[in-house]
């Protein structure tokens, strides 16, 4: 990250220099490009994707930010909700809080009214020094009556700190709303929580800190993977949110940007009593499911190939086997080309195959095979096999016909945009009247 010890340098001089000397068309486009996407450029050039992964180092999009504050915007310009970032990074977040914010009438009275709404914490100095300098660039560009120059970054915003959210000992959460996209990298949670032992995505660990430290009443907004939202693993997890939180709203956003291969979503909450009770799942709040609607896990037992190819030895009796490699998507395998031995679980045609990893972007995004007969058969694990209950082959067919319908395709996207498929997740796929009765 020692970059950003030079461009936060360059942001003080530009800043400094626009005080002394007023703003010309080059400062202007200066302050205007560090405002806007800048630093995200600066940190995808200067900084290896590994290490950016590793430390869950990615800003967030000017599009993101817009949207995450968007049902705030009222209140922020009443000047009396006071914001915090627990991973503020390069400020973006409280950049795109501050854009509403009320001024005054000289630069200096701006920054320290600013300064008792705005607080943030990130682990990276060069960051932190970073998020500040932008926001007295913001508050620069918005009032233009230079009173005074700033000797130091330290004379100002002194709730922007360097600093572990997570290793803070203070006993409550000073502020009136939580504004946060924390890394996603998997951390190891010991035995600190009980809804998750071992290794958990970072984000819900941050999650879990915000709610626990925040006063009834206390609003949270947060940009999360969304793993959190339909993940098997985070059940405990979400039951934990809705106990002390009230939901205020969840909703998609797709890809987080074209570096971060994840989906994310928002995370709306109010701590406090919650109003949805515990077992919910989160990709239904909001919407009216019909319970006569047949889900696939009636009339089909969902499970994961049992082979791992690397782990298992070939031993036992030699079956036919599936793999993604030879099972060809859309097709009806009326004869299996591979052969393994395995000791393991296996499954007696009729049954659907679905391939397990897949992406929300992708425009075939379930794609099933059909095995019409035969006998015992081992399936690899990046597979999914579904048994009909009926044993028919005709359901297996109506089934492979409805997966590669555009109806099933937007409804597992709005369920499950994680890179892996779940068997819960397919289970819940709501089948066609037309096909399957209740």
């Amino acid at each position: 990250m020692h970059p950003f010890a030079q461009y936060s340098q360059y942001l003080e001089s530009l800043y400094l220099e626009s005080k002394l000397n007023g703003f010309n068309s080059d400062r202007t486009r200066a302050i205007k490009l560090s405002l806007d996407g800048q630093p995200n450029r600066l940190l995808e050039l200067c900084v290896d994707l590994n290490i950016r992964r590793d430390s869950g180092a990615f800003f967030t999009g000017s599009r993101l930010r817009a949207d995450l504050l968007e049902p705030f915007l009222q209140q922020i310009s009443t000047g009396r909700m006071r914001a915090i970032d627990p991973a503020c990074g390069a400020g973006d977040l409280l950049l795109e809080y501050a854009k509403y914010l009320p001024t005054r009438e000289t630069l200096s009275e701006t920054i320290e009214f600013w300064s008792t709404l705005l607080a943030g914490f990130d682990i990276h100095k060069q960051f932190v020094e970073t998020a500040k300098v932008r926001l007295l660039l913001l508050a620069m560009s918005r009032t233009r009556a230079f009173d005074f120059c700033l000797d130091s970054l330290n004379d100002s915003l002194q709730k922007i700190r360097t600093s572990n959210f997570l290793n803070q000992k203070s006993k409550s959460i000073d502020a009136d709303i939580i504004l946060i996209n924390p890394p996603f990298q998997l951390v190891s949670t010991g035995t600190r929580f009980k809804w998750g032992k071992g290794l958990a995505s970072n984000a819900a660990v941050f999650v879990d800190r915000c709610i626990t430290k925040s006063n009834f009443g206390t609003k949270i907004a947060a940009i999360l993977p969304d793993v959190l939202r339909t993940g098997s693993r985070y059940v405990k997890w979400r039951e934990m949110v809705q106990k002390y939180c009230q939901i205020d709203g969840i909703q998609i956003d797709g890809r987080f940007s074209t570096l971060a291969d994840v989906d994310v979503f928002r995370l709306y909450l109010t701590v406090g009593a919650p109003h949805i009770s515990a077992g919910t799942d989160w990709w239904r709040i909001g919407k009216q499911a019909s319970s006569r609607i047949k889900k696939t896990r009636e009339a089909f037992e969902v499970h994961v190939g049992p082979v791992v190819p690397h782990r298992h030895p070939r031993k036992g009796t030699l079956l036919p086997y599936l793999d993604t490699r030879c099972t060809p998507p859309g097709k009806v395998l009326k004869k299996l080309s591979k052969t393994r031995r395995f000791q393991g679980r296996t499954f007696c045609p009729p049954f659907v195959v679905l391939r397990r990893t897949s992406n929300p972007s992708d425009s075939n995004r379930l794609q099933p095979s059909l095995v019409p007969r035969g006998g015992p058969t081992a399936i690899e694990n990046h597979l999914l096999v579904m048994l009909p209950k009926s044993g028919l082959i005709k359901d297996c067919r109506a089934l492979m016909s409805f997966l590669k319908s555009e109806q099933a395709r937007n409804w597992i996207n709005t369920r499950i945009r994680c890179r892996h498929l779940t068997t819960v997740a397919v289970g819940d796929l709501p089948l066609p009247k037309r096909l399957f009765k209740p």
